[in-house]
């Protein structure tokens, strides 16, 4: 089986691969702590998953010709945020605000 084949490889490197969180991840999506326990485990686990996942197709209704509403979510393109520009006539009222607050420090001094 090739999956019991990539478990069996993957298990050689399991120092490294839980050394960081993608391979942790790859462990367990390969169910590779189970392998090392045994095949026993590991064929129970790798079934266990099958069952979930077909009653998740199930559930869904995958394969019977229904469109699953999360199959179009990734198909839009977000709109691009664009940075707000003042005005012409906001920054003009800005530069005259700090033209007349420098005025008035320069008085104070």
């Amino acid at each position: 089986d090739d999956k019991a084949e990539l478990s069996d490889e993957l298990a050689s490197g399991m120092n490294r691969l839980s050394g960081n969180a993608m391979g942790r991840s790859v462990m367990d999506a390969c169910f590779v702590r189970e392998y090392c326990e045994g095949e026993k485990a590991w064929t129970d686990a790798v079934n266990k998953q099958a069952r979930e996942e077909e009653w998740l197709k199930d559930i869904v209704g995958k394969g019977e010709g229904v469109e699953s509403s999360n199959d179009n979510l990734g198909n839009k393109k977000r709109k691009r945020k664009r940075k707000k520009r003042h005005n012409l006539s906001q920054r003009r009222s800005l530069v005259t605000t700090m033209m007349v607050i420098v005025t008035i420090m320069r008085l104070m001094t």
